[in-house]
């Protein structure tokens, strides 16, 4: 009786064990199919920024520019170099199969940094009180393209100089991270299809940034990313993150 319950527990371990194992092939497929899909729409939404690019420099190269006009360009030129890179980086950051190693992170630093790099391209009004220290175990280029996203959003839904809020707390286990802008909010025809790649309704946007946002709140900091539009005027993003994940990596 005993050997028979010891093959028994035996036998079914190895199918649970075989069963998670396929579990885990799935999902990987599912993830690999969805770079895919993400990879194949970038490679089309960068073409408008490249483009722009490509004719700020031939206008620059003209003899007729003004010094003016060549610092407007390379102004407009900068800015696209810059969402090209901050778009490529974070899929790449999702996209990553690299057993990266969590270190200490400080969340305040990183968005002081960011509101630092967006003062020197827009006049924005972004107000943040710098509460003491908070520190999260992770991998600086994955939080730094998180809180980069949604700040930008801000940003870019505010019209006029109204201020964007930016608010850091502990909850528990979670580090929160709140931005409240004061633009027109999220259109009700895209609210369903937020969190989507390829959703936008930038001129230029290739519509992933909040979609690899929430996929790395969720697959590394056992976290999430919410929009909620405010009853007066903007929204509100709210960045969770788990203080308590094994490692950030683990799903990769």
């Amino acid at each position: 009786k005993c050997l028979f319950s010891q093959q028994f527990v035996a036998e079914h371990s190895d199918k649970l064990e075989s069963l998670s194992q396929r579990e885990q092939q799935f999902i990987k497929q599912q993830h690999i199919a969805e770079l895919g899909e993400v990879t194949r729409g970038l490679a089309h939404a960068l073409r408008n920024p490249i483009n722009t690019i490509g004719l700020s420099l031939e206008q620059m190269a003209l003899p007729q520019t003004t010094a003016q006009q060549r610092q407007k360009l390379a102004v407009a030129a900068r800015t696209k170099i810059n969402v090209i890179d901050h778009t490529i980086k974070s899929l790449l950051t999702l996209a990553t199969n690299e057993n990266l190693t969590s270190q200490p992170v400080n969340i305040n630093a990183i968005i002081l940094d960011v509101m630092l790099e967006l003062s020197m391209t827009s006049g924005h009004n972004i107000q943040f009180t710098e509460p003491p220290a908070l520190m999260i175990d992770g991998i600086e280029s994955e939080l730094r393209a998180i809180i980069h996203t949604i700040v930008v959003n801000a940003t870019e839904a505010n019209a006029d100089q109204l201020p964007i809020i930016i608010a850091v707390i502990e909850q528990a286990t979670n580090i929160v991270i709140t931005v409240t802008d004061s633009g027109s909010g999220i259109a009700d025809v895209i609210y369903p299809d937020l969190f989507k790649p390829h959703i936008t309704t930038k001129p230029e946007g290739a519509g992933m940034g909040l979609y690899i946002a929430k996929r790395l709140c969720q697959l590394h900091y056992h976290g999430d990313l919410t929009l909620i539009n405010r009853d007066d005027r903007g929204c509100v993003a709210t960045i969770t993150l788990s203080t308590q994940q094994e490692t950030t990596n683990e799903s990769n």
